[in-house]
């Protein structure tokens, strides 16, 4: 049964002055600090990787050998040289910010993914319908913007805003019904680093088979050119590089399987040696990770064939956000800024429903405050060993929260809007909200 028409349904959607003003400072006041005053006060462990391979690149020296490059390429502060992981194609970004010294060229780069960040963010506001200072706007900014993925990525100066913007770049051209802008945007986000190659799947259930197949020959084509003027042995350091990279146990890998790892296997990090619950051993913690990874790739894939005709393409990959952040062999927080795709769902479609239940308010609350409280170690909190393994998590709970979200509220909550745009006479989802773009509703 249909509930009651409500006029005043669309408010979530209307800009509002007071809106824009606590989005341009929020957005104003975060940049400031993460963009600007961090990396003036600090060297970024991350950066300093990117942009040592970068000089390497111009000394003709194997970027990717680690121990070569801090042998010839000397930095100031003392953190030890991380090896370089990324494809070939994104040493031409190295190797641009290489030309300036060091303390310039990290500014730079921080001021650049934030442009990155405010480019995903108004994308992202576009694709659902909402402009910058409506309140779903604001809730997104906030979610995003205050997240510990977004402070995390530029504490250590990382690249996962390129892969951000890219995909959001990438879901507004499937939006629109580009196939082969789309395929090039998800080309070179797969170009960017490897595990967006994962969304390529979802191009194959949609049927979305030029974007499919653009995708694929911009992201081999790339690789191939990009990798014809690197010193010899390169390709083969880089693939070493990933391996050591994805077999690495850390206490602070957020994946299913670091979550698993710290709980059921006892080894020795950084920080000392992990106390498990049982020692079941690092073969049964796989196992069991391996099971996990199957169980979430099927529910996903049956739950897009079963919504096939209410889903859009876009909405599929955004709920492949969570699967690729929690299925990844290894999966640190600041990856989590791509969450920013199905968060902005979630929060635009639980706003759009007249009269939302107070269970899908409190999981959108409880999603926002995992997402944006991590991690229960910065509170320095003295917890038995046994409680800490359940409490530090919270990222991997926020996200495992938001892939539940996805595939048993997004879809029914949808066809509520739907249903009461049908009442009202209102523009639904599925129709432009503004002249440049349109909603996620299209079937």
């Amino acid at each position: 049964m249909l509930r009651a028409c409500n006029d005043d349904w669309p408010t979530a959607d209307r800009r509002t002055p007071a809106g824009v003003l606590v989005v341009v400072i929020l957005w104003a006041g975060v940049g400031l600090n993460l963009a600007v005053v961090a990396p003036l006060r600090n060297y970024l462990l991350d950066f300093r990787a990117y942009y040592a391979a970068g000089r390497a690149l111009r000394m003709d020296i194997n970027p990717y050998d680690a121990a070569t490059v801090a042998r010839n390429v000397p930095l100031p502060g003392r953190q030890a040289l991380v090896p370089y992981v990324y494809p070939p194609p994104t040493l031409g970004v190295a190797y641009v910010f290489s030309h300036w010294p060091l303390e310039i060229a990290q500014v730079a780069w921080t001021l650049l993914q934030f442009a990155l960040a405010t480019c995903a963010l108004l994308l992202v506001c576009r694709i659902v319908g909402c402009p910058v200072g409506s309140p779903v706007s604001v809730l997104v900014a906030f979610a995003f913007l205050l997240s510990s993925s977004v402070s995390e990525l530029f504490r250590w100066g990382q690249f996962d805003m390129v892969v951000v913007a890219l995909l959001a770049a990438g879901l507004w051209a499937l939006e629109r019904a580009h196939p082969v802008q789309a395929g090039v945007w998800l080309g070179l986000a797969t170009v960017a680093k490897l595990t967006p190659g994962a969304y390529l799947i979802v191009l194959l259930v949609r049927r979305e088979f030029k974007a499919l197949l653009v995708a694929v020959v911009v992201t081999i084509g790339l690789i191939g050119v990009a990798a014809l003027p690197l010193p010899d042995g390169s390709l083969a350091q880089w693939r070493a590089n990933l391996a050591r990279l994805s077999g690495d146990l850390t206490w602070n890998n957020v994946s299913l399987r670091g979550y698993l790892t710290n709980a059921f296997v006892e080894f020795a990090h950084e920080g000392g040696r992990s106390t498990p619950w049982i020692d079941l051993g690092p073969g049964v913690a796989r196992a069991v990770a391996w099971a996990c990874v199957g169980v979430l790739t099927i529910a996903t894939i049956a739950w897009m064939i079963c919504n096939r005709r209410s889903l859009t393409t876009a909405e599929c990959i955004a709920a492949t956000v969570p699967v690729v952040l929690l299925c990844s062999p290894i999966t640190w927080t600041h990856h989590g800024v791509q969450t920013l795709l199905p968060l902005a769902l979630i929060v635009s479609v639980v706003a759009r429903v007249p009269r939302p239940s107070r269970v899908d308010l409190a999981s959108l609350s409880l999603i926002v405050f995992l997402l944006t409280i991590w991690p229960v170690q910065r509170f320095d909190l003295k917890l038995p060993d046994w409680l800490h393994h359940l409490a530090a998590p919270t990222f991997t709970y926020g996200v495992l929260l938001t892939w539940l979200f996805m595939i048993t509220r997004y879809a029914p909550l949808k066809r509520a809007t739907e249903a009461e745009t049908a009442c009202t006479g209102k523009k639904p989802l599925s129709e432009p909200l503004s002249p440049l773009g349109r909603g996620l509703g299209e079937g």
